[in-house]
């Protein structure tokens, strides 16, 4: 089932949003599951295709393809510390074509080329995803929850810098938009849930 919610901002005025629940929601994380496993697997596999080419013929058009066609979402940063440890490749620093060229053949990486080719079958049997492991939620600061802890000694404070004076004020404001919007959002949720169980 669909849940219609109604929401305002600075932005938008009156529109809907749709979002998955039910059913629908549970199959697209399936769907999302079983594609990224089988991305991780395409990829590894691409990967090694590509430091293959850089093994026999210094081309590393492909690995830059490769890297340039994940999604923001995607994990570059594994992709990238696999590649450099695997493949003879440099970062391209020069800014005018790094973005679209961001590994250079570094032809003084491996000795001899039987070097490389080793290196490609360790590759083979270490995948680019298990580098650079991703955060667990507990590991990852909760910045706002910090702000609040501040702002809370504050409060207790006898007294502020008049230096800080700016920044305090600032962090107020900031905390009341977040708190307003949030009570929006409930009140929002509260419509929505309410039309839901008219029909």
């Amino acid at each position: 089932m669909n849940l219609n919610i109604r929401y305002e901002d600075s932005h938008m005025n009156d529109k809907v949003k749709t979002y998955l629940s039910g059913a629908d929601l549970d199959k697209a994380i399936n769907g999302i599951k079983r594609a990224s496993g089988k991305l991780d697997n395409d990829i590894q596999q691409a990967g090694l295709g590509a430091i293959n080419q850089i093994v026999q013929h210094g081309n590393t058009g492909p690995l830059n393809r490769l890297y340039n066609a994940l999604g923001q979402g995607h994990r570059k940063q594994a992709l990238t510390g696999w590649a450099m440890l695997y493949a003879a490749v440099t970062p391209n620093k020069v800014k005018e074509t790094k973005a679209e060229q961001p590994f250079l053949f570094d032809r003084e990486k491996f000795a001899e080329k039987a070097q490389a080719e080793a290196a490609l079958t360790a590759a083979a049997g270490d995948p680019w995803f298990k580098f650079a492991p991703e955060k667990a939620p507990d590991e990852i600061p909760d910045v706002l929850a910090m702000v609040r802890r501040v702002m809370s000694k504050v409060d207790k404070a006898p007294s502020i810098r008049e230096s800080d004076v700016g920044l305090v004020a600032e962090l107020r404001d900031l905390l009341k938009r977040v708190d307003e919007d949030a009570d929006a959002n409930d009140d929002a949720g509260t419509v929505a849930e309410a039309a839901e169980g008219d029909d």
